[in-house]
């Protein structure tokens, strides 16, 4: 009775910080579905364009947005322990790798014209998806701090105010794109189209910066003697970089297995390209679909990695082990669900993107491909958020090399274009890729959770 109790407890306390994350995911998604509905309206050139230079300005931006999650362990862990001075010094030395990642970004953002060249796409698009991306570069810098925060903000169990930050910004962005992509005549603004849109995606995470500011100011979160303990005393420069450098080292694997993971699916969506349109338009519509799915285990996979990592910095081995195996049993439940709906009802999912038959078709070939792999999508995440709260960042990556690119990836290769499977076995080399990670960071989990779980050293 006392183990179920405390299981309830925990249940509790994973989800009331796990909701409201992913609400805020479910709102960024939101963002990019505005911008490409309204886009829509304008043809296919001006959605071309805006889907390669999505393709560009996420597939870069993945790894310094990965690195900057090495703050979890950092901060939940110095957090657990009650450590303000480590959690000062993250915070800054996090905003100082922000800054850092975000200048060679800055400097292909400003002009891409030559690495769209490069990668091979449409020359009719090239110019108008440069413009694009040559808008957001202004909006990278900030982008990236305000990822810093939200990693910190999140390690300490403050959750809502990003919440609420991501949802305001989707009204924020979906008036901008209004004004800019179609042009308000009555008040001298012209249309800027697919440019307007990706002004309007700055503009939006201008608000989100500038939002982010006013919370920190109005609330205690990093006032008192947080921000204290980052800006007392005189700053070392060698110390500094010291700190930066070992910051670095934590969340270059996390950045990798992020990264990893995120380029495996585009190339599956490439691989679906050579396909025909057909397939890529079903494909597009699944992932949607998948995506927006998988934000519920990637919400409990922060909160399992904030309690565990605060577990490890107060010394409670047993906490974290409870935390581990509870958000995995809660994943599970979530993701069968999940496997039902997908299973049983693939036709009517589809039918709330598209009229097309031919599409809606397609979809009700991948998705039940889809519900085989929910379990091991979600288990996977929440896995790897718990080895990220006990500080095991190292090997997680190699997980997603061997499971992605020495496994699903040629299998799916094979398959599709090889014995003639086509679509159906790109997707079968996804479930297989995600079965082999999942089984990987399974034995991890219950290796390292057996040990003695020591907390990183707190930032110098």
């Amino acid at each position: 009775m006392i183990l179920e109790s405390a299981v309830r407890k925990e249940v509790g306390a994973i989800w009331r910080l796990a909701w409201p994350v992913i609400l805020g995911n479910v709102g960024f998604l939101l963002m990019g579905l505005v911008d490409t509905v309204m886009l829509g309206r304008l043809g296919e050139q001006a959605l071309g364009a805006a889907a390669i230079g999505n393709i560009l300005i996420f597939g870069l931006f993945v790894l310094p947005m990965g690195i900057l999650a090495g703050l979890d362990p950092m901060v939940s862990q110095a957090y657990g322990a009650g450590n303000d001075a480590a959690i000062g010094r993250a915070v800054r030395r996090g905003v100082i790798l922000a800054l850092a990642l975000s200048l060679p970004l800055v400097v292909i953002y400003a002009d891409a014209r030559w690495v769209l060249r490069l990668l091979g796409q449409p020359p009719e698009l090239v110019p108008l998806a440069s413009e694009y991306i040559h808008a957001f570069a202004f909006s990278v810098t900030i982008s990236l701090v305000y990822q810093a925060y939200r990693h910190v903000f999140q390690s300490m169990g403050i959750v809502k105010p990003l919440m609420w930050i991501v949802l305001s910004a989707n009204l924020v962005n979906f008036g901008a794109n209004w004004v800019l992509i179609y042009g308000v005549p009555e008040w001298g603004i012209p249309a800027y189209g697919v440019t307007g849109a990706g002004w309007a995606t700055t503009i939006a995470r201008g608000f989100m910066f500038a939002a982010l500011l006013v919370v920190m100011a109005r609330g205690a979160y990093l006032l008192g003697p947080r921000l204290a303990a980052a800006l007392e005393g005189r700053v070392r420069v060698r110390r500094e970089m010291a700190g930066v450098a070992q910051l670095f080292r934590v969340g270059f694997p996390v950045g990798m297995q992020v990264s990893l993971e995120v380029w495996a699916f585009s190339l599956a969506g490439i691989m679906m390209g050579w396909l025909g349109t057909l397939p890529l338009a079903g494909h597009a519509v699944a992932i949607n679909l998948v995506s927006l799915v998988f934000m519920v285990p990637m919400g409990v996979s922060v909160a399992a990695a904030t309690r565990v990592g605060q577990s490890v910095g107060r010394g409670d081995a047993v906490g974290a082990r409870r935390v581990a195996w509870t958000s995995l049993g809660l994943t599970a439940a979530i993701m069968t669900g999940a496997t039902l709906l997908f299973a049983l009802f693939p036709d009517a999912l589809a039918g709330l993107y598209t009229t097309d038959a031919e599409v809606v078709a397609m979809v009700a070939i991948l998705l039940p491909i889809a519900a085989l792999f929910q379990l091991f999508d979600g288990s996977q995440v929440v896995g790897f958020g718990i080895l990220r709260g006990a500080g095991d960042v190292r090997v997680a990556m190699w997980f997603n090399l061997v499971g992605y690119y020495a496994l699903g990836l040629p299998i799916g290769y094979v398959l599709a274009f090889k014995l003639g499977f086509g679509a159906q076995g790109v997707w079968a080399a996804l479930a297989i890729g995600l079965f082999a990670v999942t089984l990987m960071i399974l034995w991890r989990l219950r290796t390292r959770l057996r040990g003695e779980l020591r907390p990183l050293m707190p930032l110098r």
